[in-house]
């Protein structure tokens, strides 16, 4: 039972919108539904699919067509997506520099600024 059989026909139209790489609001627009009826679906499909994001929904949609190569090139941007997120995970954003503290300018109170 392949990912197309799990889903229904409006699931199956908003996984081919942003497979081709609209947003959800996007898709929304182009589906004349609104936003949260999108969001709504895209959720529904992550649980039916067990699929973590909506990047990994539409890598699983690309995947189980029996033509892919009409995506050719938002496979392409998936692959530079999925670099570009392997390689944030290897930074800690959240750490605060050592030399925070000497970084930090101080602050100006009302009698440190100049009136002309």
């Amino acid at each position: 039972m392949g990912i197309l059989d799990q889903l229904t026909d409006r699931e199956r139209e908003i996984v081919k919108e942003l497979a081709l790489g609209y947003t959800e609001k996007e898709a929304a627009s182009n589906l004349f539904v609104a936003t949260v009826t999108v969001h709504n679906h895209t959720y529904n499909m992550r649980k039916k699919t067990n699929s973590r994001s909506n990047l990994e929904l539409v890598v699983k949609f690309i995947l189980s067509l029996e033509d892919p190569k009409k995506y050719f090139a938002a496979i392409l941007f998936l692959i530079l997506q999925f670099g570009i997120i392997g390689y944030s995970q290897k930074m800690d954003l959240r750490r605060v520099p050592r030399n925070f503290k000497e970084a930090r300018f101080s602050r100006l109170t009302r009698k440190d600024t100049l009136y002309l």
